[in-house]
């Protein structure tokens, strides 16, 4: 896996562009769509590995370095989903609030969960196939992202929530700082709520401020970008420290999940710094940031399907777990392309 993790990276990195982090040259794009998108598609590979090592036990003796790069990275995988989608958001609210924030509640929320919805249930009729134990109560709140089938149900619970809690911060007041400070502070009921309530399902709650500061970013964005750019460098040293300190921090004084959103934060802004002289762009990635939601959702399925076939190509170790992951790997394209079609005729 660690060779499939590295050459992906490389091509990656191959195929961009750069801008020397000496010159005051900047990459004027790198929050445009396509720019985020490349970005997105970058990470959600990254997700599909991450969960493909959750149904694999046949290690190569030198994966122990990709083991160990997907410990770092924990729960900031998903940072780039959530920081540009609240950038996003809060870019629209400021062109036309009203007309926004009315398609959001009205169109985009609805829109996802009928997604999820029809997704989750492919996940129910797998499990029925499978013959694996469902409860009643376990399929309902799998419909409402509050358990899982065997799919990864967080995400959508947390966006889904996400667009309530905008728009009643921003509806109903003409003054978007105070909006803001309304949203963060339904972020910290949130966070703790969740907390206590999903403590043994933590991705409910370890990146939670990641998209309200991808808020506060869109609203501050001109004062970011003119300090970046004046002191890139500096910048760019001082929040690699900050992160390895968030990091180091939680750890040596063990705080609990709730603290995790300062290293997400501090990663996502270096996140930031590397794309505004690093410019993504290849096919493959272009493609899977395009489809994030179908990959994020659907991945798991052809790994549920074909775990009992990698068990039994277990006598071909150590190259079982690459037939596995190219099985998986293909299957989630190909159902993500006829859900995407799926989605499209029903204009979802």
């Amino acid at each position: 896996m660690i060779f499939i993790l590295g050459l992906f990276i490389l091509y990656c990195l191959i195929t961009a562009n750069y801008k020397s982090p000496f010159s005051k040259e900047f990459q004027s794009d790198f929050l445009s769509r396509e720019s985020t998108s490349m970005i997105n598609g970058i990470f959600v590979f990254l997700v599909f590995l991450a969960h493909f090592s959750q149904y694999i036990d046949d290690w190569w003796k030198y994966d122990s370095f990709f083991l160990r790069f997907f410990s770092l990275l924990g729960e900031c995988v998903v940072c780039s989903f959530l920081f540009y989608s609240g950038y996003g958001m809060m870019e629209q609210i400021k062109k036309d609030k009203n007309a926004y924030l009315h398609k959001l509640m009205v169109k985009r929320l609805p829109s996802l969960w009928i997604k999820f919805a029809i997704c989750v249930l492919l996940y129910v009729i797998l499990a029925f196939i499978m013959k694996t134990d469902l409860t009643v109560s376990k399929v309902v709140l799998s419909f409402l992202g509050l358990s899982s089938v065997g799919n990864s149900a967080w995400y959508i619970f947390y966006m889904l929530f996400s667009y309530v809690v905008i728009y009643l911060s921003f509806r109903f007041i003409n003054n978007n700082k105070i909006s803001l400070a309304i949203l963060f502070l339904i972020f910290i009921i949130y966070t703790g709520i969740i907390y206590h309530v999903k403590f043994d399902s933590p991705a409910y709650y370890l990146v939670s401020f990641v998209l309200p500061f991808g808020i506060l970013f869109s609203m501050l964005k001109e004062r970011f970008i003119v300090i970046f750019e004046k002191h890139y460098v500096l910048a760019f040293l001082t929040l690699i420290l900050l992160y390895a300190c968030s990091f180091l921090c939680r750890h040596f004084f063990k705080l609990g999940g709730w603290a995790y959103s300062f290293t997400a934060i501090a990663f996502t802004l270096v996140l930031i710094l590397f794309t505004l002289k690093v410019h993504f762009k290849n096919n493959i990635i272009q493609y899977l940031g395009n489809h994030v939601f179908e990959i994020f959702i659907l991945q798991r399925i052809p790994m549920i399907a074909l775990k009992p076939f990698y068990i039994l190509w277990s006598g071909v170790r150590p190259y079982s777990y690459l037939i596995y992951f190219i099985l998986c790997l293909g299957c989630t394209l190909v159902l993500t392309y006829i859900m995407r079609l799926f989605f499209e005729r029903m204009k979802l």
